[in-house]
């Protein structure tokens, strides 16, 4: 899943529910976060169904952080809080848990706007010993900056996030991606050559999948508008070309 091949991981996480104990609850636990990265809506419809089978602290505590992310996700976010807050509560029995539980708590604090660089919960999150867990919390801190009109703080948050690309075999793109298209979209608007820069080495090392065609569309569009307004139109003129054969639908 972490490599943005999701066909793939639903096949072979087909029939997860019936797995023997000891695998079943992470496979419960990825195959509802998949669901999820496709359709939040199905991802609380099917957590609901396999509710039951999680008895571990470690699978309880990764079930209610799936139901808050899908329920956030679509701005549910009285359920999502009461799914987080049964989280918190196992947060000391996980490992790294209060580090995830601050990654959560920032994601809300985006969606609600409440934009507080300085959050106690924000250093918790960045420090999360999962790369893409902590590519992610910097580009969540960079749009806080972002809402504070802190634009040099925003790009380089949005670096950091994408400073991980390439760095790891196990990062999960999904994560990074995002930020990519973001730190290009920025660059190009701003005409910021660093920026730029930094975006083109992060898209150049990442493995891009259809599943991340949304952002490597936006990605590769931005950069081509980036050399077109330098003078570089052949450049622009390939980036452009690539970017319409990668076109959502």
């Amino acid at each position: 899943m972490r490599s943005a091949h999701y066909d793939t991981a639903h096949d072979l996480l087909e029939g997860c529910e019936d797995w023997p104990a000891e695998f079943r609850e992470h496979a419960l636990v990825l195959k509802a976060e998949l669901i999820g990265r496709r359709d939040a809506i199905a991802a609380v419809s099917y957590l609901a169904s396999v509710e039951d089978l999680v008895a571990s602290s470690e699978g309880q505590f990764a079930l209610a952080l799936q139901f808050g992310k899908a329920h956030a996700a679509v701005r549910a976010f009285s359920q999502a809080e009461a799914r987080y807050a049964d989280a918190r509560a196992l947060a000391h029995a996980v490992p790294h848990g209060l580090n995830t539980m601050a990654y959560h708590d920032l994601r809300m604090r985006w969606f609600r706007r409440e934009c507080d660089p300085g959050a106690a919960e924000v250093a918790l999150a960045v420090a999360h010993p999962d790369p893409s867990i902590a590519s992610s919390a910097y580009a969540f801190r960079a749009w806080l900056h972002a809402g504070r009109e802190d634009y040099a703080a925003h790009v380089a948050d949005l670096c950091r996030a994408v400073a991980v690309a390439g760095s790891a075999d196990d990062v999960d793109l999904a994560m990074i991606t995002p930020s990519i298209h973001a730190l290009a979209q920025f660059g190009f608007e701003t005409a910021d050559v660093d920026a730029i820069a930094a975006a083109r080495r992060a898209s150049d090392a990442v493995a891009w999948t259809p599943d991340l065609g949304i952002n490597h569309y936006f990605t590769i569009r931005a950069l081509g508008w980036d050399a077109f307004m330098r003078g570089r139109a052949g450049e622009a003129q390939w980036a452009f070309k690539d970017a319409r054969m990668r076109a959502p639908a």
